[in-house]
Protein backbone atom coordinates (compact mmCIF):
# COMPACT_ATOMS: atom_id res chain seq x y z
CA UNK A 1 0.00 0.00 0.00
CA UNK A 2 1.35 3.45 -0.89
CA UNK A 3 0.02 6.70 0.20
CA UNK A 4 -2.29 8.71 -1.74
CA UNK A 5 -0.26 11.15 -4.53
CA UNK A 6 -1.19 14.31 -3.08
CA UNK A 7 0.06 13.32 0.22
CA UNK A 8 2.89 12.21 -0.81
CA UNK A 9 3.89 15.06 -3.05
CA UNK A 10 3.08 17.20 0.10
CA UNK A 11 5.20 15.77 2.49
CA UNK A 12 8.07 15.71 -0.40
CA UNK A 13 7.29 19.37 -0.14
CA UNK A 14 7.48 19.89 3.54
CA UNK A 15 10.64 17.86 3.26
CA UNK A 16 12.57 20.29 0.68
CA UNK A 17 12.95 23.13 3.71
CA UNK A 18 14.78 20.61 5.94
CA UNK A 19 18.49 19.94 5.09
CA UNK A 20 19.10 16.36 4.33
CA UNK A 21 21.79 15.85 6.78
CA UNK A 22 19.39 17.13 9.50
CA UNK A 23 16.22 15.16 8.68
CA UNK A 24 18.72 11.96 8.32
CA UNK A 25 19.81 12.51 11.95
CA UNK A 26 15.92 13.06 13.14
CA UNK A 27 15.29 10.47 11.65
CA UNK A 28 17.78 8.15 13.59
CA UNK A 29 16.43 9.57 16.79
CA UNK A 30 13.00 8.71 15.94
CA UNK A 31 13.43 5.55 15.29
CA UNK A 32 15.51 5.07 18.66
CA UNK A 33 12.42 6.49 20.24
CA UNK A 34 10.24 3.85 19.16
CA UNK A 35 12.37 1.32 19.76
CA UNK A 36 12.50 1.81 23.46
CA UNK A 37 8.35 1.84 23.24
CA UNK A 38 7.33 5.29 24.27
CA UNK A 39 7.93 7.27 21.13
CA UNK A 40 6.26 10.27 21.86
CA UNK A 41 7.47 10.53 25.54
CA UNK A 42 8.08 14.06 27.21
CA UNK A 43 7.74 16.60 24.60
CA UNK A 44 9.18 14.65 21.36
CA UNK A 45 9.23 15.70 18.85
CA UNK A 46 10.31 18.81 19.37
CA UNK A 47 11.99 20.51 16.76
CA UNK A 48 10.83 20.58 12.92
CA UNK A 49 13.16 17.86 11.14
CA UNK A 50 11.72 15.43 13.87
CA UNK A 51 8.39 16.35 12.91
CA UNK A 52 9.28 16.28 9.23
CA UNK A 53 11.06 12.84 9.93
CA UNK A 54 7.77 11.27 11.07
CA UNK A 55 5.59 12.33 8.17
CA UNK A 56 8.39 10.93 5.80
CA UNK A 57 8.77 7.68 7.78
CA UNK A 58 5.91 7.22 9.97
CA UNK A 59 3.36 8.47 8.57
CA UNK A 60 2.90 6.19 5.17
CA UNK A 61 2.81 2.95 7.96
CA UNK A 62 0.25 4.52 10.08
CA UNK A 63 -1.71 5.64 6.97
CA UNK A 64 -1.57 1.62 5.65
CA UNK A 65 -2.79 0.12 8.90
CA UNK A 66 -5.21 2.60 9.27
CA UNK A 67 -6.91 1.81 5.48
CA UNK A 68 -6.52 -2.03 6.00
CA UNK A 69 -8.13 -1.95 9.37
CA UNK A 70 -11.10 0.84 7.89
CA UNK A 71 -11.67 -1.75 5.22
CA UNK A 72 -11.79 -4.29 7.53
CA UNK A 73 -14.59 -2.56 9.65
CA UNK A 74 -16.46 -1.73 6.00
CA UNK A 75 -16.34 -4.95 4.70
CA UNK A 76 -17.90 -6.24 8.68
CA UNK A 77 -20.65 -3.09 8.84
CA UNK A 78 -20.93 -2.69 4.95
CA UNK A 79 -24.81 -1.05 5.50
CA UNK A 80 -23.46 2.00 8.24
CA UNK A 81 -23.01 5.10 6.52
CA UNK A 82 -20.01 6.63 8.73
CA UNK A 83 -20.69 10.65 8.14
CA UNK A 84 -18.71 11.91 10.80
CA UNK A 85 -15.38 10.72 12.30
CA UNK A 86 -13.49 12.12 15.77
CA UNK A 87 -9.85 11.32 15.63
CA UNK A 88 -8.17 11.36 19.12
CA UNK A 89 -4.41 11.85 19.31
CA UNK A 90 -4.69 12.89 15.67
CA UNK A 91 -1.07 13.81 14.82
CA UNK A 92 -0.74 14.83 11.52
CA UNK A 93 -3.83 13.28 10.47
CA UNK A 94 -3.24 9.86 9.00
CA UNK A 95 -6.80 8.61 9.90
CA UNK A 96 -8.52 11.62 8.13
CA UNK A 97 -6.57 10.52 4.62
CA UNK A 98 -7.33 7.23 5.20
CA UNK A 99 -11.26 7.44 6.06
CA UNK A 100 -11.96 9.52 2.97
CA UNK A 101 -10.15 7.13 1.02
CA UNK A 102 -12.50 4.42 2.73
CA UNK A 103 -16.06 6.03 3.37
CA UNK A 104 -17.49 8.05 0.40
CA UNK A 105 -19.97 9.13 2.70
CA UNK A 106 -17.92 10.96 5.24
CA UNK A 107 -19.05 14.54 6.01
CA UNK A 108 -17.77 15.63 9.12
CA UNK A 109 -14.25 15.15 10.97
CA UNK A 110 -13.16 16.36 14.03
CA UNK A 111 -9.46 15.90 15.15
CA UNK A 112 -7.97 16.28 18.85
CA UNK A 113 -4.24 16.27 19.47
CA UNK A 114 -2.59 18.54 22.13
CA UNK A 115 1.00 18.95 19.98
CA UNK A 116 0.09 22.36 17.84
CA UNK A 117 3.27 22.01 15.30
CA UNK A 118 1.53 18.40 14.16
CA UNK A 119 -1.70 19.64 13.67
CA UNK A 120 -0.25 22.97 11.80
CA UNK A 121 1.48 20.06 9.86
CA UNK A 122 -1.65 18.07 9.19
CA UNK A 123 -3.62 21.57 8.23
CA UNK A 124 -1.31 22.03 5.82
CA UNK A 125 -0.93 18.36 4.25
CA UNK A 126 -4.83 18.34 4.03
CA UNK A 127 -4.96 21.81 2.18
CA UNK A 128 -3.44 20.13 -0.48
CA UNK A 129 -6.31 17.28 -0.74
CA UNK A 130 -9.41 17.72 -3.22
CA UNK A 131 -11.66 16.60 -0.89
CA UNK A 132 -14.33 18.72 1.07
CA UNK A 133 -13.60 16.96 4.23
CA UNK A 134 -10.09 17.50 4.22
CA UNK A 135 -9.87 20.95 3.55
CA UNK A 136 -13.36 21.66 6.01
CA UNK A 137 -12.03 19.45 8.85
CA UNK A 138 -12.25 20.75 12.49
CA UNK A 139 -8.57 20.72 13.93
CA UNK A 140 -8.29 21.60 17.38
CA UNK A 141 -5.21 21.57 20.52
CA UNK A 142 -6.22 19.13 22.93
CA UNK A 143 -5.47 17.02 25.47
CA UNK A 144 -7.43 13.44 24.96
CA UNK A 145 -6.79 13.25 28.63
CA UNK A 146 -9.00 16.24 29.85
CA UNK A 147 -11.63 17.05 27.30
CA UNK A 148 -14.82 16.68 26.65
CA UNK A 149 -15.85 14.85 23.48
CA UNK A 150 -18.86 15.01 21.27
CA UNK A 151 -20.79 12.72 19.50
CA UNK A 152 -19.38 11.40 16.01
CA UNK A 153 -20.53 8.01 14.34
CA UNK A 154 -16.94 7.20 13.70
CA UNK A 155 -14.58 7.26 17.00
CA UNK A 156 -10.96 6.57 16.31
CA UNK A 157 -7.77 6.05 18.88
CA UNK A 158 -4.89 5.18 16.19
CA UNK A 159 -1.24 5.03 18.44
CA UNK A 160 -2.87 7.33 20.72
CA UNK A 161 -3.35 5.40 23.96
CA UNK A 162 -0.43 3.95 24.53
CA UNK A 163 0.90 7.23 25.16
CA UNK A 164 -1.79 8.66 27.60
CA UNK A 165 -0.70 6.53 30.63
CA UNK A 166 -2.49 3.73 32.15
CA UNK A 167 -3.60 5.89 35.36
CA UNK A 168 -5.18 8.43 32.03
CA UNK A 169 -6.67 5.21 30.04
CA UNK A 170 -9.81 4.24 31.60
CA UNK A 171 -11.17 7.75 31.28
CA UNK A 172 -10.20 8.22 27.82
CA UNK A 173 -11.62 5.13 27.14
CA UNK A 174 -15.15 5.79 28.55
CA UNK A 175 -15.23 9.06 27.21
CA UNK A 176 -14.67 8.21 23.85
CA UNK A 177 -17.19 4.81 24.27
CA UNK A 178 -19.72 7.39 25.23
CA UNK A 179 -19.13 9.60 21.90
CA UNK A 180 -19.12 6.86 20.26
CA UNK A 181 -22.71 6.22 17.68
CA UNK A 182 -21.53 3.31 15.14
CA UNK A 183 -18.13 2.27 16.18
CA UNK A 184 -14.83 2.78 17.95
CA UNK A 185 -11.64 1.36 16.58
CA UNK A 186 -8.61 1.37 18.56
CA UNK A 187 -5.11 0.67 17.04
CA UNK A 188 -1.60 -0.08 18.91
CA UNK A 189 2.21 -1.17 18.02
CA UNK A 190 1.50 -4.80 17.14
CA UNK A 191 4.11 -5.73 20.00
CA UNK A 192 3.57 -7.48 23.50
CA UNK A 193 2.89 -4.35 25.44
CA UNK A 194 0.94 -2.91 22.60
CA UNK A 195 -1.54 -6.30 22.43
CA UNK A 196 -1.54 -6.01 26.14
CA UNK A 197 -3.12 -2.48 26.16
CA UNK A 198 -5.60 -4.09 23.44
CA UNK A 199 -6.81 -6.41 25.50
CA UNK A 200 -7.47 -4.82 28.25
CA UNK A 201 -9.51 -2.58 26.35
CA UNK A 202 -11.23 -5.53 24.76
CA UNK A 203 -12.14 -6.58 28.41
CA UNK A 204 -13.80 -3.16 29.46
CA UNK A 205 -15.56 -2.83 26.46
CA UNK A 206 -17.21 -6.19 26.47
CA UNK A 207 -18.18 -5.65 30.27
CA UNK A 208 -19.47 -2.40 28.74
CA UNK A 209 -21.73 -4.75 26.46
CA UNK A 210 -19.58 -3.30 23.07
CA UNK A 211 -20.10 -5.64 20.21
CA UNK A 212 -16.56 -7.13 18.50
CA UNK A 213 -16.35 -6.78 15.27
CA UNK A 214 -12.56 -7.70 14.34
CA UNK A 215 -10.35 -9.01 14.65
CA UNK A 216 -12.06 -11.20 17.19
CA UNK A 217 -14.38 -13.82 16.22
CA UNK A 218 -15.82 -14.12 19.50
CA UNK A 219 -16.48 -12.08 23.48
CA UNK A 220 -14.43 -14.94 25.44
CA UNK A 221 -11.59 -14.59 27.38
CA UNK A 222 -8.84 -13.96 24.80
CA UNK A 223 -7.17 -17.32 24.36
CA UNK A 224 -3.75 -15.86 23.50
CA UNK A 225 -0.80 -16.99 26.27
CA UNK A 226 0.85 -14.81 28.72
CA UNK A 227 4.00 -14.72 26.18
CA UNK A 228 2.14 -14.37 23.13
CA UNK A 229 0.34 -11.71 21.18
CA UNK A 230 -1.90 -11.10 18.79
CA UNK A 231 -0.94 -8.90 16.00
CA UNK A 232 -0.95 -8.45 12.24
CA UNK A 233 0.88 -6.63 9.40
CA UNK A 234 0.53 -4.24 6.56
CA UNK A 235 2.68 -3.97 3.97
CA UNK A 236 3.97 -0.26 3.39
CA UNK A 237 5.94 1.12 -0.02
CA UNK A 238 8.82 3.05 0.71
CA UNK A 239 9.48 6.30 -1.43
CA UNK A 240 12.89 7.24 -2.26
CA UNK A 241 12.59 9.79 0.73
CA UNK A 242 11.70 6.95 3.11
CA UNK A 243 14.12 4.58 2.32
CA UNK A 244 17.35 7.54 2.05
CA UNK A 245 16.10 8.36 5.89
CA UNK A 246 15.96 4.23 6.87
CA UNK A 247 18.68 3.51 5.16
CA UNK A 248 17.58 0.62 3.44
CA UNK A 249 17.54 -0.93 -0.31
CA UNK A 250 13.75 -2.67 0.26
CA UNK A 251 11.02 -1.04 -1.66
CA UNK A 252 8.97 -1.80 1.05
CA UNK A 253 8.65 -2.62 4.84
CA UNK A 254 6.08 -4.28 7.27
CA UNK A 255 4.23 -2.32 9.67
CA UNK A 256 2.97 -4.52 12.80
CA UNK A 257 0.16 -3.56 14.88
CA UNK A 258 -3.19 -4.95 17.11
CA UNK A 259 -6.16 -3.25 17.00
CA UNK A 260 -9.82 -3.86 17.72
CA UNK A 261 -13.14 -2.71 16.42
CA UNK A 262 -16.49 -2.61 18.67
CA UNK A 263 -19.79 -1.27 17.72
CA UNK A 264 -22.64 -0.43 19.52
CA UNK A 265 -25.38 -3.01 17.31
CA UNK A 266 -24.39 -6.47 16.89
CA UNK A 267 -22.66 -6.54 12.87
CA UNK A 268 -20.68 -9.78 10.79
CA UNK A 269 -18.02 -11.38 11.99
CA UNK A 270 -15.81 -14.12 11.05
CA UNK A 271 -16.12 -17.42 12.20
CA UNK A 272 -11.91 -17.96 13.06
CA UNK A 273 -9.22 -15.69 11.96
CA UNK A 274 -5.57 -16.45 10.90
CA UNK A 275 -3.07 -15.15 13.10
CA UNK A 276 0.21 -15.71 11.89
CA UNK A 277 1.71 -16.47 8.63
CA UNK A 278 0.32 -19.33 6.83
CA UNK A 279 2.82 -22.21 5.73
CA UNK A 280 2.55 -23.48 2.24
CA UNK A 281 4.25 -26.45 1.25
CA UNK A 282 4.25 -28.62 -1.70
CA UNK A 283 1.03 -31.20 -0.50
CA UNK A 284 0.16 -29.06 2.71
CA UNK A 285 -0.48 -25.89 4.01
CA UNK A 286 -0.54 -24.96 8.41
CA UNK A 287 -2.45 -22.40 9.43
CA UNK A 288 -2.93 -20.85 13.26
CA UNK A 289 -6.11 -19.74 13.21
CA UNK A 290 -8.34 -18.06 16.70
CA UNK A 291 -11.65 -19.01 16.82
CA UNK A 292 -14.57 -20.09 19.41
CA UNK A 293 -13.10 -22.72 20.38
CA UNK A 294 -9.66 -21.00 21.18
CA UNK A 295 -6.07 -20.98 19.27
CA UNK A 296 -6.13 -23.90 16.69
CA UNK A 297 -3.33 -25.50 14.51
CA UNK A 298 -5.16 -26.91 11.71
CA UNK A 299 -3.34 -28.71 8.39
CA UNK A 300 -4.78 -28.50 5.43
CA UNK A 301 -3.73 -30.90 2.59
CA UNK A 302 -3.69 -31.23 -0.93
CA UNK A 303 -6.18 -33.94 -1.42
CA UNK A 304 -9.05 -31.80 1.00
CA UNK A 305 -10.18 -30.24 -2.89
CA UNK A 306 -11.97 -27.19 -1.41
CA UNK A 307 -10.00 -26.19 1.64
CA UNK A 308 -7.09 -26.34 -0.30
CA UNK A 309 -8.29 -23.88 -2.95
CA UNK A 310 -9.09 -21.66 0.18
CA UNK A 311 -5.77 -22.33 2.06
CA UNK A 312 -3.25 -21.52 -0.86
CA UNK A 313 -5.03 -17.90 -0.85
CA UNK A 314 -5.74 -17.00 2.43
CA UNK A 315 -3.03 -14.50 4.48
CA UNK A 316 -2.57 -13.38 7.39
CA UNK A 317 -5.22 -11.33 8.99
CA UNK A 318 -8.14 -13.13 7.02
CA UNK A 319 -11.18 -14.66 8.25
CA UNK A 320 -11.06 -18.21 7.97
CA UNK A 321 -14.26 -20.09 7.49
CA UNK A 322 -14.69 -23.34 9.44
Amino acid sequence: MQLPSRLRSAIELEAEGVKPSELAHAATELSARYRTGHPFAGNFPDNEPQRIAYLATRMPATYAVLRSVFGEFRRLLPDNDIESLLDLGCGPGSALWAAIETFDELKKATLYDRDPHLIRLGKTLAANGDNLVLQNADWQIRDIRSSLLPPHQLVVCSYSLGEVGSKGVPGVLQRAWEATETAIIIIEPGTKRGFGLIRELRETLIEWGANLLAPCPHDRACPMGADDWCHFAERVERTSLHRYLKLGERGHEDEKYSYIIAAKQPGQRVPARVIRHPRRHSGFAQLTICGSDGIEHLTVRRSQKELWRKARKIDWGDGWEI
